[in-house]
């Protein structure tokens, strides 16, 4: 179990550091803290971002969305191996389910948020004790 355990951790931290060839155009930045991992992503038009990727344990992964008035995001968060749970945070705008496909999510940026032009809407991620999974964010 323990080493088990050692391997869980072991690819959660190469992970961490391992930098894609080529950053997609959507990322804006992506920073690693002690425990989470936070990336930055902005559409200037419709476009699709998409990434694989391992979290568990105490760890959480997030995305960070710029949205502006009136944007619309299609969310879809696939567990390939374990079960990855996401919940949403931020300000000025709302998710609902696409009850046509599962773990699909549509998010609608409402308004400007305390007179900003822009929000960040955020999907958090974590699993326990761990999962493999791919998130595809969609601008509609």
């Amino acid at each position: 179990m323990n080493r088990i355990r050692a391997l869980i951790l072991m690819s959660l931290s190469f992970s961490a550091v391992t930098a894609e060839a080529k950053d997609p155009p959507q990322l804006l930045r992506h920073a690693e803290t002690l425990s989470r991992d936070h990336f930055y992503l902005h559409f200037d038009e419709n476009g699709r971002y998409s990434k694989q990727n391992i979290i568990g344990g105490e760890h959480q992964t997030a995305y960070h969305m710029l949205g502006f008035e009136s944007d619309v995001f299609q969310v879809t968060v696939k567990s390939l191996e374990g079960e990855a749970m996401y919940s949403f945070s931020g300000e000025g705008f709302q998710h609902n389910s696409n009850s046509g496909e599962p773990n699909t999510e549509i998010v609608t940026v409402l308004y400007q948020y305390y007179g900003q032009p822009s929000t960040w809407v955020t999907i958090w991620l974590s699993a326990h004790p761990y999962a493999e999974y791919i998130i595809t964010v969609d601008k509609l």
